[in-house]
């Protein structure tokens, strides 16, 4: 699934959920690369788990299990919005085995 897939299906359970929320979470739990932040860093540097780069599109898809993790995430509410935001704003990773 592409972003913007992933970002509509957690939107339908979490309407504040949005784009850049789905980015911070990449980064957080070290899913793929950040382009912003780590832009040197080889883009087949993926948790294959959740995400994988497709060479030919040159971009990101995601797994049903990352859509999955996202949605438990805020089900069990163990991450908020504004915690999301405040790790992303500090460069802050957390280890997704503690959260799966």
């Amino acid at each position: 699934m592409l972003p913007g897939t992933i970002n509509i299906k957690v939107k339908e359970k979490y309407p504040k959920f949005n784009i850049n929320l789905h980015s911070y979470l990449t980064y957080i739990f070290s899913i793929r690369p950040s382009k912003k932040l780590e832009s040197n860093k080889d883009p087949f540097d993926t948790n294959t788990k959740y995400c994988y780069y497709d060479q030919t599109h040159k971009d990101y898809q995601y797994t049903n299990e990352w859509l999955e993790f996202i949605l438990k995430l805020f089900e069990e509410e163990k991450l908020s919005i504004e915690k999301i935001k405040k790790l992303y704003k500090n460069k802050e990773k957390l280890e997704i085995q503690e959260y799966e």
